[in-house]
């Protein structure tokens, strides 16, 4: 129902002071068959002391004690807003004159026909509802104007459901609201979520019953205002104001308490505004959010470029490094072949020629790990064979640690298959990841599984995983390092190539101190 329609249905109080009982009593049958509530009296005495609501009063000027120019001072002094229309059969330029300055709005002479006075009133019914009107579309204006201007000044969700609450509240004029949320936006609440106000305890009471919540999470497929079925004191009334889905996720409802008329069309227009808001709130976090993405996504590809430039440029320099270091070896075993070196000359060298040729011997495998495979080719390698040619990749990094490898890996017969350089990379981070927790003591092992599976270990006495990252560390661009020091894909990269090889990998907190990951790859 509108506005507009509420008022043409809403009676109209009206006061007859009349001292005669005939006419008195024939107007009052007149005007209340034509729908005014008429409170008739015959003096200025029971005028006043009358409690009825009304606002127009007819008044006769004479009266048995004393004038109707003066009780309409006295109520127009009680209720300025009264319209007064006087009805008096002794009719005067002195009267006339005093009606006008108590700007009353008409002047009646007696004998009138009841047509004249019905049609008097209809024009102040009619004048007082359009005011009415006219005020209320006023206060709509006002309401809307300083709900938006709040809403526009923000897209923090946090702080949207307290401006519905103090918009409704004032609204209403209700002594309490709430905010029940249970959108997925922020949090993600399917209980009552209180945000401002404070409700009777027979109210308390009903929202914190687990079947009255579940109905306020039922949120109807449109925007609704509900009354909702609870009986409460007096004329008081629950009222559920419904904000519409989005994107088929319903976004909440606030609640008031009301024992006043409220309008209708008001709090529909002010939940639409509302819902539009967490709607534009909703978008702007997701925005954030992707541009955060995307602007992690940028940083890291410049970082992989760099990372890439450097390893050509490290690959390169390896290569140059390869041919002196070749030289030297060949001039070292001339030199050896000398019979006249001394025995100590002899032994330096050879510790030379065995250092050169571990310097040799890690650049080939630097370069054999930093070249590109040919293809998705995939073939039965045993994790010893990974292990002998990796290690020794991270000698230099987990020189401050102690790297330990049980026997039953070295000695694993079975195969996995996949790409050699690819389950590389694995330990390498696996290892690596260990380091620069912290630990001191790195320790590999493998297990054959009843599965078909064979299960490696890499563990440290590191500082651990909290609990609530063990299902996060595998998450790309997700790292605990200082900034600059890591881009958060090592585990991520390490989780894709486990899974192409037809694995599993997973985190866990070693019984004491220090994490464990493991690796669960199929046989062949």
């Amino acid at each position: 129902m509108s506005s507009v329609n509420a008022i043409a249905l809403e009676p109209v109080g009206l006061l007859l002071v009349e001292d005669d009982f005939g006419v008195r009593e024939s107007l009052k049958d007149i005007l209340e068959r034509d729908g005014y509530v008429v409170s008739a009296k015959g003096s200025i005495q029971e005028a006043l002391a009358t409690d009825a609501a009304y606002t127009i009063a007819v008044l006769d000027i004479v009266l048995p004690d004393g004038s109707g120019t003066h009780l309409a001072r006295t109520l127009r002094s009680i209720r300025p807003e009264l319209d007064i229309v006087f009805l008096t059969a002794n009719a005067s330029v002195e009267s006339a004159i005093e009606a006008i300055e108590l700007s009353a709005v008409r002047y009646l002479q007696k004998p009138c026909h009841p047509a004249v006075v019905l049609n008097t009133l209809s024009e102040l019914t009619q004048i007082r509802r359009l005011l009415a009107e006219s005020k209320r579309q006023s206060t709509r204006i006002s309401t809307l104007n300083t709900l938006l201007t709040s809403l526009v000044e923000t897209m923090d969700p946090a702080e949207l459901p307290m401006i519905g609450v103090e918009s409704l509240r004032q609204a209403t004029n209700s002594a309490a609201c709430i905010y029940l949320q249970y959108s997925t936006l922020d949090v993600c609440n399917t209980q009552p979520k209180w945000t401002s106000g404070q409700f009777t305890e027979e109210m308390n009471t009903r929202i914190s019953n687990e079947n009255w919540a579940s109905l306020m999470i039922a949120a109807p497929s449109e925007q609704q205002i509900v009354r909702l079925p609870w009986k409460l004191d007096g004329n008081r009334a629950a009222i559920c104001v419904y904000l519409p889905k989005s994107n088929g996720e319903p976004i909440g409802a606030f609640l008031f308490e009301n024992d006043a008329p409220w309008d209708m069309e008001l709090l529909e227009l002010m939940g639409a505004q509302l819902a539009a808001a967490f709607g534009r709130a909703r978008l702007h976090t997701h925005l954030k959010i992707a541009y955060d993405e995307l602007r992690a996504t940028h940083l890291t590809l410049l970082e992989t470029e760099k990372q890439s430039a450097v390893g050509r440029l490290a690959a390169g320099i390896a290569h140059e490094i390869g041919t002196p270091l070749n030289i030297v070896a060949g001039r070292i075993e001339v030199m050896l072949n000398r019979a006249e070196l001394d025995e100590n000359t002899t032994k330096g060298l050879h510790v030379i020629l065995s250092q050169n040729n571990r310097i040799i011997r890690l650049i080939r495998q630097l370069l054999d790990y930093s070249r590109a495979e040919s293809g998705d080719q995939r073939t039965p390698i045993r994790l010893s064979a990974v292990l002998a040619e990796t290690l020794p990749l991270v000698e230099t990094r987990s020189s401050k640690a102690t790297m330990t490898i049980k026997p039953e890996v070295m000695a694993l017969e079975e195969r996995v298959v996949g790409s050699f350089h690819q389950l590389q990379q694995v330990v390498l981070n696996l290892v690596l990841n260990s380091v620069d927790a912290g630990a001191t003591e790195v320790v590999l092992s493998a297990q054959r599984q009843p599965s078909k599976h064979v299960l490696l270990a890499v563990a440290d006495n590191g500082e651990g995983i909290p609990e609530s990252n063990l299902d996060m560390v595998f998450d790309p661009f997700f790292t605990t390092k200082a900034r600059g020091e890591g881009t958060g894909l090592g585990l991520a990269v390490v989780r894709n190539i486990v899974r192409e090889h037809g694995g599993k990998i997973w985190a866990e907190n070693g019984p004491g101190k220090g994490a464990r990951f493991c690796v669960l790859l199929p046989t062949a």
